[in-house]
């Protein structure tokens, strides 16, 4: 969310515009809502909002392809900032159908299965030396188990492990 500039000091209306805004954020089309402000005599007043959407990223899979939506000002018609935010709102689910819904969230889904992806494949070179090092623990729990039940042979293993272990941290250092 962003600091938004009023047009009133009533409370009410403060809290409907904060809600409007949350609400208008929360779209799955909208990737950042924006205030436009004018500089009227060093004085800065707000004059209306837009959105930019993600609509335009996801075109490829059946969006409308739109980057943002058009402003909406103070008119005659929409006289205070709750206003343009309302009709804002009101535009974008008229004008953005649930084909455009669908497709940001399939863009975004394939964009996080790309990102786990790539994760992933950044990790593989150090995964089975991953497993090796559970392993060797996993063992070592074992024999220590078995070496507190009073086993003497299972103390010799034991022995025998931590040098085999020794020895290799020895020998990759």
């Amino acid at each position: 969310m962003f600091v938004l500039l009023y047009d009133t000091k009533d409370r009410e209306v403060l809290l409907q515009i904060d809600a409007e805004v949350c609400a208008v954020e929360a779209l799955s089309i909208v990737s950042r809502l924006s205030q436009l402000i004018s500089d009227i005599r060093g004085c800065p007043r707000p004059t209306g909002f837009t959105a930019f959407l993600k609509c335009s990223m996801s075109y490829p899979q059946g969006s409308c392809g739109k980057p943002q939506e058009a402003p909406v000002l103070f008119t005659q018609s929409c006289t205070t900032l709750l206003a343009c935010m309302n009709e804002l709102r009101n535009w974008m689910e008229q004008r953005h159908s649930s084909e455009c819904i669908k497709a940001v969230q399939a863009f975004i889904c394939a964009h996080k299965t790309s990102t786990a992806a790539k994760e992933l494949s950044a990790c593989a070179p150090s995964a089975p030396h991953a497993m090796i090092i559970t392993l060797r623990a996993a063992a070592a729990t074992k024999v220590a188990f078995e070496a507190e039940q009073g086993n003497d042979s299972t103390e010799e293993k034991a022995q025998d492990l931590k040098h085999e272990l020794g020895g290799k941290k020895a020998s990759t250092s």
